[in-house]
């Protein structure tokens, strides 16, 4: 029925011999059976499943609508098209690494959670960006060697209040992203987060040949500081 430029393995070969009707009624039910996370006025999230090791995942569909005159006068708002397919990611931690089930089973548990997803453009986006996060917030409370840079700011003695306020609010991203910084080489990633009121980048830098530990930039932009 649809064409899609590959060969596609046939699922449910049994509602091939279904009238259009039933077929139709079948893949609805599969459908709303997915949607059964969150739902704001015009959006429904899916439940969560696993899309890699500690990474649970969940897909957000977003509708656009349309106001018309109803025959008999009235205003109706009716649903036009799906506005956007997007995805959310949370980040388990590396303790569930090592055991499926046992991220299935902490998948399952945020179906109905609406904190703590964050967006993101790809599950690798995701899997890399947010384990580096965590790992960058540990190496700032454990006071390593890292750069911190408040271009908002002015005062170079503000670091320490820059690195509280990066550890204040590192637990809760709202986005992960690339960004243009980032080596083809792999030895420099370069991530853009979205964290409170800040956009934080973090740059980790294997580049020069005698580090024997990458050198770490934490740069938060927007917003300001309250001294």
């Amino acid at each position: 029925m649809f064409a899609t430029g590959q060969r596609i393995q046939p699922v449910h070969p049994e509602r091939e011999r279904m009238s259009e009707v039933a077929r139709r009624k079948a893949v609805v039910d599969d459908l709303t059976g997915l949607l059964s996370g969150p739902a704001d006025p015009a959006k429904i999230a899916t439940a969560p499943y696993v899309a890699d090791d500690g990474l649970c995942k969940r897909d957000v569909i977003s509708l656009e609508y349309r106001q018309t005159q109803h025959r008999d006068g009235r205003t109706i708002t009716k649903p036009v098209r799906i506005a956007s397919l997007s995805s959310q990611y949370h980040y388990l931690g590396e303790g569930y690494e090592m055991s499926g089930d046992k991220v299935k089973e902490a998948c399952r548990t945020l179906e109905g959670v609406r904190d703590y997803w964050v967006n993101s453009e790809s599950d690798r986006t995701a899997g890399f960006g947010l384990p580096r996060l965590k790992q960058v917030a540990a190496a700032v409370r454990a006071k390593e060697p890292v750069s911190l840079d408040c271009k908002s700011l002015n005062d170079t003695w503000l670091e320490a209040r820059c690195a509280a306020e990066f550890l204040m609010i590192a637990d809760r991203p709202t986005y992960v992203g690339n960004c243009s910084e980032s080596g083809d080489d792999g030895k420099r990633d370069c991530f853009v987060y979205g964290l409170g009121n800040y956009d934080v980048t973090i740059i980790w830098d294997w580049t020069s040949r005698s580090a024997i530990r990458p050198v770490i930039t934490v740069r938060l932009e927007s917003g300001a500081i309250i001294v």
